[in-house]
């Protein structure tokens, strides 16, 4: 069997993804094999051959290029970039909010601020739209720019994804992968909407003079953003209020979601940003909204269990697919009296629609604007969905065990 090289570099301080993406740099690209592996650099005489799993590095096998030399170098530059840090710095990010951010938040363990975006901000001129607000967070600093940039792009959009699970309101980031579309341009001279008004425009958003990074957090503001209890919070239909309110636990759940194992957090991380792309998807089609919903549940869920063969009929009798979805919502978010029809429907089509048998009627007939019982009660089905799903990912998150993972990240 090849030798593994990974114990040699591998530590509780190093992330895989960013010891992959240094792999790629340092050895100027890679490619695939039919095993899965991947080659570095991408020659018959490559250097080294790495296998992974998960998301985790397995093996770092020696190549037909391999030198003790060369390898040597390799690690030095893991060790300088990844490893190393020349200090912690806060990194300031723009997102958006289906509700105006009001006054200030800070995690009790420091692992992030929310403060409303300043006063020179671009704002929308109505309530239902994205709100800005600022994000910060702390990150390592290393001694590559590139790291850095890249630690904070992808703690952002975790912060992101989770903020956006874990609140009653839709939180969401422009980036990194942007999109041009023909737009209305509103203009002082134009009243009516003509054809002087249509430009082909790219999503953009910017603040003036907004710091990138700071040496720590800007202070807070004398204002908080108001906090309800948690089981009102996620409990209640409705919350009334016209500003981004939080649960009195937001800070044991931001804390929780990097203290729970490596492989619990990427379930975690894996169900939220199918959450987070239920909302998108719900403006182009419903029945793919639908379908990212149930995806974030079975992010979530263990793996199955072995068959259970009857002896006498030699079938299996163990739980099917359907089955064990219905038992694992019922396990983090049991049924209410009110919600008992809906979600037997959920049960019953969910499969359906995700191996396209069926789709449901807002998107087989996008042109049909007359209320009849089966829109009105997909319409009620798909919001109880987002709740349900919600709650899931919530007391899912409540019920893991600390275990204090470590990213260089944060």
């Amino acid at each position: 069997m090849p030798e593994n090289l990974l114990p040699q570099i591998d530590g509780l301080e190093l992330d895989h993804y960013e010891l992959l993406t240094l792999m790629g740099f340092h050895w100027a690209g890679s490619c695939t094999t039919e095993d899965n592996s991947v080659l570095y650099p991408c020659t018959e005489s490559y250097v080294v051959k790495v296998r992974t799993k998960n998301d985790q590095i397995i093996s770092i096998e020696p190549g037909p290029g391999f030198s003790d030399e060369a390898f040597a170098l390799f690690k030095d530059k893991v060790h300088t970039t990844l490893i190393m840090s020349t200090g912690a710095i806060i990194r300031a990010d723009i997102l958006f909010s289906s509700k105006p951010v009001k006054g200030s938040f800070r995690a009790t363990n420091g692992q992030l601020q929310i403060i409303p975006a300043p006063d020179q901000a671009p704002r929308p001129p109505m309530m239902i739209a994205d709100h800005p607000f600022i994000l910060e967070f702390p990150i390592k600093r290393s001694s590559d720019g590139f790291v850095t940039n890249n630690r904070a792009m992808r703690r952002a959009l975790e912060f992101t994804w989770i903020l956006n699970a874990l609140l009653r309101a839709t939180i969401s980031r422009l980036g990194p992968r942007v999109r041009h579309l023909w737009g209305l341009v509103q203009s002082d001279n134009l009243v009516a909407s003509t054809q002087q008004n249509v430009k082909w425009v790219q999503e953009y958003y910017a603040i003036d003079n907004l710091p990138a990074q700071y040496a720590e957090f800007s202070p807070a503001y004398p204002e908080q953003i108001q906090v309800i209890p948690h089981d009102e919070y996620y409990g209640s239909p409705f919350l009334a209020s016209d500003y981004l309110v939080l649960p009195d636990t937001i800070s044991l759940l931001l804390e929780r979601t990097d203290k729970i194992s490596l492989a619990d957090r990427s379930r975690f991380i894996r169900a939220a940003r199918w959450f987070h792309a239920a909302t998108p998807l719900h403006f182009h089609l419903i029945s793919s909204c639908f379908v990212a919903l149930v995806s974030a549940v079975e992010a979530l869920m263990p793996d199955a269990a072995g068959q259970e063969i009857c002896p006498t009929c030699l079938k299996d009798r163990s739980p099917g697919p359907t089955q064990r979805f219905q038992d694992f919502v019922e396990a983090y978010a049991p049924t209410s009296h009110s919600e008992e029809q809906n979600r037997k429907w959920l049960y019953r089509i969910r499969s359906d629609l995700a191996h396209g048998r069926d789709l449901l009627r807002f998107d087989s007939a996008p042109w049909d604007w007359s209320l009849n019982t089966t829109s009105a009660s997909e319409r009620e089905a798909l919001d109880q969905l987002f709740r349900i799903v919600r709650t899931v990912i919530v007391n899912w998150l409540l019920r893991r065990e600390n275990q204090s993972p470590r990213s260089p990240s944060s």
